[in-house]
């Protein structure tokens, strides 16, 4: 497995690297402060890193230079993410420009780019790190709301383009999550209370396992406290 995860350094998307290397993949991690990656085991070559402001970057080089140091690639994680806790008339449309940058066009970037290279593989993953609110809005964070969004509305559409290439596209979107981003926003929730990056990890693993005939769309999940189903 080859697989490129964008947001690596920290969170979700730390546990994500560590996930795939432990699993036997190769991984090239980008994200911004790669000291806390540095600090991982060498895994015999199989993790490459690279610091990126994804944003003010060639992401379509970016995907080229990776499929070349790698020999390929067959799976995509779009985890990088930002996000903000403001009322509609307190945000400023830089902020919403910030936002819809980084949540919604680098994984559009970085998706479209990475599509000559997953048609290669007879089973290919592209995943998306969306977010409940995605589907059920959240109060106080209609820009981040707007991005997420997004980021599930094109997902959709590109699982259709994409599934006769056999190359699958999830979302994965979770609740409150323990991480820095999450803890900014809410510094009044109990982290023992939000679901563990090393969680969706997990749920990561379990989809790149699957090699039959069923496929997972999207996966939704909720911490524990939270009502079911709501």
């Amino acid at each position: 497995m080859k697989a490129i995860v964008t947001g690596a350094t920290k969170g979700i998307g730390l546990a994500i690297t560590r996930a795939l290397l432990d699993d036997g993949a190769q991984v090239y991690a980008l994200g911004r402060d790669m000291t806390l990656l540095e600090n991982l085991p060498d895994y015999t070559g199989r993790l490459h890193l690279h610091t990126a402001d994804l944003t003010n970057t060639d992401l379509t080089a970016l995907v080229h230079t990776a499929a070349k140091k790698m020999g390929g690639i067959d799976v995509l994680v779009n985890n990088a993410g930002i996000t903000l806790a403001k009322n509609l008339e307190e945000t400023g449309t830089e902020e919403w420009d910030r936002l819809m940058n980084l949540n919604a066009r680098v994984p559009y970037v970085l998706s479209q780019a990475v599509i000559p290279y997953l048609k290669k593989h007879p089973r290919s993953h592209i995943i998306q790190i969306a977010s409940v609110v995605a589907s059920k809005g959240c109060a106080g964070q209609s820009a981040y709301v707007a991005s997420k969004h997004a980021l599930l509305g094109f997902s959709k559409s590109i699982a259709k383009e994409l599934q006769p290439y056999g190359i699958r596209v999830h979302v994965i979107s979770p609740g409150g999550v323990a991480t820095d981003m999450v803890s900014s926003v809410r510094p009044d929730i109990d982290t023992q209370e939000l679901i563990h990056p090393q969680e969706i990890a997990d749920i990561i693993r379990f989809l790149l396992a699957q090699r039959g005939n069923a496929v997972i769309d999207e996966i939704q999940v909720r911490r524990e406290t939270k009502a079911p189903f709501a």
